[in-house]
């Protein structure tokens, strides 16, 4: 399953830029997770929109520039793998 998943993604690089622009996002409280907030730092930077299955990055986009990402469940996601 890791391996569909893997094909159907784009791994992003993070730059040093990306970690300036996460704290911020860190320190406004909506949310409370580092890694949250550099994989929507890369987002941002990247314009992509983020699959997930964690509430964060909807808090994460509604003070910060990034795209509403798509909150698609657990079951949703493996299904998306498995296509």
């Amino acid at each position: 399953m890791w391996t569909r998943c893997k094909a159907r993604s784009t791994v992003l690089p993070t730059t040093p830029a990306d970690y300036e622009s996460a704290a911020p996002m860190y320190r406004s409280e909506a949310v409370r997770k580092l890694l949250d907030c550099l994989i929507g730092a890369v987002a941002v930077r990247a314009g992509v929109e983020i699959l997930h299955s964690d509430s964060d990055f909807v808090a994460l986009a509604r003070p910060t520039e990034l795209r509403p990402p798509r909150f698609v469940g657990k079951r949703r996601c493996l299904r998306w793998c498995h296509r």
